[in-house]
């Protein structure tokens, strides 16, 4: 069994480990990357408390639980509460293991069990379904000892495009793409670029932020760019992601103007969907659905397997996907007496929110465009 160690500082893991542990992960995303959890903490972790869990066989690092804890106080019960590392903001959370050593993520998960049994609490968020971290977790339910429950679920809609020639020419020619393309077109010259290049993409992402704000400021849930860490954590991560080869940040400009952005990533054979934004006041043209098949076609161009369409229902993804993939949560509360305290004060809470929903809507989860996370991703066009 490896030992695990409980550090205090992501900057405490020698980077190279950390990458080579990563490429050897089949789980392992985008969203793992030193460079993702790196610009989240520095500019979204204030307040709370690192809590990362690395396995390690001799000198070597082989699995990783990059955690964070907080006081949580629900009801008058008060506990540690750990997360993930950019909870809100990444799609896909798991525990990296070299190789996909189930008995790495089984030490990991005994590291935690040690925790929660001492009084600490857990709040795991969009597990992917087909990974070893959710395949351990969820053996863990079955035993229904541990005090584990499930949390829901997200769907997670995917566009196979490497040996579907065929279904992905027939997206492609779908009567809405073309006709808003046509639309959009009559005001002038589009012109779609790509950029990977981090001077050039940090240069876009005013716009990207000015076009989202916009977008949301007279709904109930404003920009995540009306906070300046939020804006600092994407100009860090991007040019972290440019450097590291693995973000696309497309424009789409008519004429001189530019009216639709997206900030996606490559992540193992997959491009990600991630942040779109499109001028507001260009709507009735929907630049959305022009910018979707530009990155649809740019996909298929560079061989990618797929088209993740990441976390979230949103209709317009359904048109377009494929195959769909579920993401899991999970709670985790220790099995003492007043751990029935915790259970009904998290039970009193999904009443409330149910009866939110029912009133008229539920502002206790905005979709992960909002100021709060986590959540739903936003849609191309409402």
């Amino acid at each position: 069994m490896p030992t695990i160690n409980i550090l205090k500082d992501l900057r405490a893991i020698d980077p190279v480990q950390w990458r080579t542990l990563l490429a050897r992960c089949p789980d392992s995303t985008v969203f793992q990357s030193v460079e993702w959890l790196d610009a989240w903490w520095r500019n979204l972790g204030g307040g709370f408390e690192p809590f990362v869990l690395a396995a390690y066989e001799g000198p070597h690092l082989v699995g990783l639980a990059p955690l964070y804890r907080q006081p949580r106080t629900v009801l008058g019960v008060t506990r540690d509460e750990l997360q993930f590392i950019g909870a809100g903001q990444s799609d896909y959370n798991v525990f990296s293991s070299m190789d996909g050593s189930e008995v790495v993520v089984t030490a990991l998960l005994d590291e935690l069990t040690r925790h929660i049994d001492s009084g600490a609490c857990a709040k795991f968020v969009e597990i992917p379904q087909t990974s070893v971290t959710f395949a351990m977790l969820n053996q863990r339910l079955a035993n229904g000892l541990t005090g584990l429950q499930p949390a829901g679920t997200t769907p997670c809609p995917r566009l196979q495009i490497a040996g579907n020639d065929d279904g992905v020419a027939a997206v492609l020619r779908k009567d809405s793409l073309k006709r808003h393309f046509k639309a959009l077109g009559k005001l002038g010259a589009i012109r779609v670029e790509h950029h990977t290049d981090a001077a050039i993409a940090d240069s876009h992402l005013a716009e990207l932020f000015r076009q989202h704000i916009a977008r949301w400021e007279n709904t109930p849930n404003p920009s995540i760019f009306c906070e300046a860490g939020s804006q600092g954590f994407y100009r860090d991560m991007v040019r972290g992601l440019a450097q590291a080869e693995r973000m696309v940040l497309t424009t789409i400009h008519v004429d001189e103007r530019p009216v639709a952005l997206h900030l996606g990533f490559l992540s193992g054979r997959d491009f990600l969907w991630y942040k779109p934004t499109f001028d507001p006041d260009l709507q009735k043209y929907s630049p959305g659905e022009t910018l979707l098949k530009s990155l649809i076609e740019f996909a298929r161009e560079r061989g990618f397997e797929a088209f993740d369409f990441t976390r979230g229902d949103e209709r317009f993804k359904s048109r377009f996907a494929t195959s769909v993939r579920q993401n899991a949560s999970f709670e985790w509360i220790p099995r003492r007496l007043d751990r029935y305290c915790w259970e009904a004060a998290r039970h009193a809470r999904r009443m409330l929110k149910t009866w939110s929903q029912r009133i008229g809507g539920d502002a206790t989860r905005p979709p992960r465009h909002a100021t709060a996370a986590p959540g739903a991703v936003e849609s191309v066009q409402p």
